[in-house]
């Protein structure tokens, strides 16, 4: 399967909790969270240099 320039998401819901999961694309967990806060894998994301980084 070939993904765009954006992340895709995909909901579990066969499994409970409301964390989140980032999935690198050579199938590696680069990020995950016990709480689902958007602002965390955008900081991930901008840390490894796939979205602009964030502004202050």
């Amino acid at each position: 399967m070939r993904n765009g320039p954006r992340p895709t998401v995909l909901r579990l819901s066969d499994s409970p909790g409301r964390g989140l999961v980032d999935v690198r694309p050579d199938g590696h967990i680069g990020f995950r969270s016990g709480a689902c806060d958007p602002e965390e894998p955008t900081s991930w994301l901008a840390l490894v240099g796939a979205v602009p980084p964030l502004s202050l």
